[in-house]
């Protein structure tokens, strides 16, 4: 099975991360990068079944993004209280109805 990781990528990448941490890591070792390999695999099965039965590109899927923007789910996202958790679970609401507007409009259902 061929890989789909960069090692020399992902140890530079793992090592500067370490830096930030108070004790900061030399090595990487094999069990890291078949992990890493794992959860990339993983990812992209995942994504490529959530995406819909028509097409023929693989795309990034809009609404997995503004899930992670707007309820801070994502690496660095804004640390919100319940107030603006609430109000982006509405916006998240918007956005997905919005979303799904635009898919079934796409499927070419009316005479314009």
């Amino acid at each position: 099975m061929n890989t789909l990781i960069n090692k020399r990528a992902v140890k530079r990448f793992a090592l500067d991360a370490s830096q930030t941490r108070h004790h900061k890591f030399t090595r990487v070792s094999d069990d890291f990068f078949v992990r890493i390999e794992g959860i990339v695999r993983k990812s992209i099965k995942e994504h490529v079944h959530r995406l819909p039965l028509v097409g023929k590109t693989i795309r990034c899927v809009l609404p997995v993004i503004v899930v992670f923007g707007l309820t801070g789910c994502g690496d660095k996202g804004p640390d919100m209280g319940p107030v603006g958790a609430g109000l982006s679970v509405i916006g998240l609401g918007i956005v997905i109805g919005a979303t799904i507007i635009a898919l079934l409009g796409k499927k070419g259902g009316g005479d314009e």
